[in-house]
């Protein structure tokens, strides 16, 4: 096991916390992978599912069903967004509900019904964050157009594919 100390700084609060945990080196090499989708998504922090349920002081954001380069199986990818107040704000929480519910459509081919729930999405973001996650938001409605009009294949199972480390 390797011991981790993450240091989260949150632009809103200008504020950081220390979150000291026990990782795999499994878990490290995953996150330090997802480093680099940063800018695909447009945030500033990006982690896996291990890391967000261990940091239980802080807002997540779920972003995708990830496949990284060097890795066999997809992984949930989330957004550190801020701190705990943020977390159990009720904004955030019918964010991440609206989000759910169009991440839920999207992977299950459900066009119309994600494109509702991103539509909401956007309205509950703009109103939270500003244009934060408008590469976020920008980056699923381009995919769900596309899908719209080039179903993927039978055998998608509703994961993106990163094409860098």
């Amino acid at each position: 096991m390797l011991k981790g100390i993450v240091f989260f700084f949150f632009k809103q609060k200008t504020a950081y916390e220390i979150y000291q945990c026990d990782w795999s080196s499994d878990v490290c090499s995953s996150d330090l992978r997802l480093e680099g989708q940063t800018k695909i998504y447009g945030t500033d922090i990006i982690v896996g599912e291990s890391t967000m349920l261990g940091a239980t002081s802080a807002a997540f954001f779920e972003l995708d069903l990830l496949k990284v380069v060097g890795r066999g199986e997809a992984v949930r990818i989330y957004a550190l967004l801020g701190d705990v107040s943020l977390a159990h704000s009720m904004e955030f929480t019918e964010l991440k509900a609206q989000n759910a519910g169009m991440l839920e459509a999207y992977r299950t081919r459900k066009w119309g019904k994600a494109a509702r729930h991103l539509k909401k999405c956007a309205e509950l973001a703009d109103a939270i964050f500003g244009d934060r996650l408008a590469t976020y938001l920008e980056l699923y409605r381009a995919r769900i157009a596309h899908y719209r009009d080039n179903p993927p294949p039978k055998s998608w199972d509703g994961t993106a594919q990163a094409l860098t480390k």
